[in-house]
């Protein structure tokens, strides 16, 4: 996958988590799209080089359970695996 198409990605699924929050079908839809939506807007800042520190603590975060589970070798990152 480019960089481009996974940037495409990243906007599709924020723009439906959106949309889902503005639809109001379900409240509990609501929480689930704010938890899907916090996560792709931090990984979007990853990606355009404007993370938070917040968002590093974030997505270490899920990189040390990625690796626990045996997901990704433990000296590999998810963050790396982006397209550049």
């Amino acid at each position: 996958m480019e960089r481009s198409a996974f940037k495409d990605f990243l906007e599709a699924q924020i723009n439906g988590a959106a949309k889902q929050i503005f639809d109001k079908q379900k409240a509990d839809l609501d929480h689930i799209a704010f938890g899907k939506l916090s996560f792709l807007l931090s990984l979007r800042r990853v990606v355009d080089g404007t993370a938070t520190r917040e968002d590093l603590g974030m997505h270490d975060a899920v990189n040390d359970v990625l690796q626990t589970l045996g997901l990704i070798d433990s000296k590999s990152t998810y963050l790396k695996m982006i397209p550049k």
